[in-house]
């Protein structure tokens, strides 16, 4: 009788320990499905931020571009006024040298 009385004990304190098992793995569970949503939520804002990103980079490099190929012309605009103003500059030495021979 004593050892049935000891033995229920022993099973009921092992049945307990089953139980505060089970909750303290209940709890873990729920913070882990929290955790589980956080990644989800942060993985969700990380994606939306580099489908921004990239256009943005992209309309970056096209302003680059842009940029680039104005400087070129320019380049050649000021190449091309240069040349006008030579050209004008010897016209009129021309015109000077006709107005006014040399003696």
């Amino acid at each position: 009788m004593i050892e049935l009385e000891s033995r229920e004990r022993e099973f009921n304190a092992i049945q307990l320990s089953i139980e505060d098992r089970s909750e303290e793995l209940k709890g873990k569970d729920r913070q882990l499905k929290s955790v589980q949503l956080s990644i989800g939520e942060w993985e969700k804002e990380l994606k939306a931020m580099k489908e921004h990103k990239y256009p943005i980079q992209k309309s970056v490099v096209e302003c680059s571009e842009e940029l680039q190929s104005k400087e070129k012309n320019l380049i050649l605009a000021r190449e091309s006024l240069r040349e006008c103003c030579d050209n004008l500059e010897s016209k009129k030495g021309i015109e000077d040298n006709a107005t006014y021979p040399a003696i």
